[in-house]
């Protein structure tokens, strides 16, 4: 059956292969819940919510029915600072897999994990049933399709899970704003200067964007009129003749671990930027570096009682302010499915009860939106995320709003 592309699936190339014939160390213990993988956008959020978080002043924990989420990084930074790929077990007895970089990766592992096709025709080993949930920090796009009527068994659902938004950070002196067509004018290439690199009022700046597979990446491009397709001129180097690649959210190196370049503008979730900053989230800021707005005359974060907040006006903005999803296998989550996973669903905060609501969802599922301390929905904005403003996560048949087809090789 011919798989088609979902979401920030599109955009992938780096993960040629999702499986190694031999174990490999890894950081994280195997699952006994279910397995998270994908976006760095929200995983610092969800290893607070897998592991139990204090962000708030309130110990919350996600769990259903019991069962808990294990969350994979995107990276592990001991592995990337000896310039090598790390793996992960996430079920007992399982195999070794590359660790999925990106929301795109995430999407292509959880597709194979439904599907158990190989990700190349070179491997042999099956992933089938080892991951549960994908990070995406992008909406998914590609077909979509209608899971009421579908096959279930090989549609991805995918559920808002915050709202975050974009702008960059910089460590050159007294830039604070980028308007978009600035943005598209460094990202592109465009009036170099005599170093090569693209100019704004007579400075040259070096732009930065994230790794291939990124959601972020594909979610960015398109604003400075690029494909979200693209790839890169240099794989992990360099993306086009001025554009550097770097690990998404993360300023304190480039992706193959050389120094970030004086006046650097980086692709960056504004979410990201306030848990690094507020000591929530892992700290992954450069010396020098401050977040700039992309919205002429309005600044992405207040301060609020000593701490960055988001600022709602920039959060809103419908270029720059984004949802991000939790997506899983439809069949696993929609009512009436004969696979309906009832702990999963109550992971999630999914119910086969009719009339059951967003403000339903109980505070320790993963779909929560409240702002209570004692909720997930009061971690999410401790960590710098706002309450979805776009959409309820549900329909009225408690279906996602957005779903399509597995991720494609």
């Amino acid at each position: 059956m011919k798989k088609q592309f979902i979401g920030a699936a599109a955009a992938l190339g780096v993960l040629a292969s999702l499986v190694v014939a031999a174990p490999a160390a890894h950081a994280e213990p195997v699952c006994d819940g279910f397995a998270v993988v994908g976006s760095d956008t929200i995983q610092d959020v969800m290893t607070g919510l897998a592991n139990g978080s204090q962000a708030t002043g309130q110990a919350v924990r996600a769990s259903g029915n019991g069962k808990v989420a294990c969350n994979y990084d995107a990276i592990d930074p001991l592995y990337v600072a000896q310039g090598v790929q790390s793996f992960i077990h996430t079920k007992p007895f399982g195999p070794a897999i590359l660790r999925p970089n990106g929301s795109g990766s995430g999407q292509v592992a959880l597709s194979r994990s439904i599907d158990g096709a190989t990700a190349s025709s070179s491997r042999t080993l099956s992933i089938s049933g080892q991951i549960d949930i994908a990070r995406s920090s992008s909406a998914p796009s590609g077909t979509a399709v209608d899971p009421t009527v579908g096959n279930l068994a090989i549609t991805l659902a995918a559920y808002p899970f915050a709202r975050d938004a974009l702008s960059f950070a910089t460590n050159a002196s007294g830039l604070t704003e980028l308007t978009q067509a600035q943005l598209t004018s460094l990202f592109t290439c465009q009036n170099l200067g005599p170093n090569g690199l693209p100019q704004i009022n007579g400075v040259e700046y070096t732009p930065v964007l994230p790794q291939a597979g990124s959601g972020t990446r594909q979610f960015f491009l398109p604003i400075v009129g690029l494909s979200s397709s693209a790839t890169d001129s240099q794989s992990g180097v360099k993306f086009n003749s001025c554009v550097l690649i770097g690990q998404e959210h993360q300023t304190n190196q480039l992706f193959n671990g050389q120094p970030m370049p004086a006046n650097a503008v980086v692709v960056h979730s504004v979410a990201q930027w306030i848990a690094q900053v507020n000591g929530v989230g892992t700290d992954r800021r450069g010396a020098g570096f401050t977040l700039g707005s992309s919205i002429t005359g309005v600044a992405p974060v207040s301060t609020v009682s000593g701490k960055l907040v988001p600022n709602p006006t920039y959060y809103a903005n419908t270029t720059f302010g984004r949802d991000t999803y939790l997506i899983t296998q439809a069949s696993r989550t929609y009512p009436g499915s004969s696979t309906f996973d009832n702990s999963l669903a109550a992971l999630l905060g999914v119910s086969k009860t009719a009339g059951y609501t967003t403000a339903d969802i109980p505070g320790t599922s993963l779909l929560n939106q409240s702002t209570d301390p004692d909720t997930v929905g009061g971690v999410k904005q401790a960590f710098g995320f706002g309450a979805d403003t776009v959409r309820d996560a549900l329909d009225a048949l408690y279906a996602p709003l957005r779903s399509g087809n597995l991720g494609a090789f």
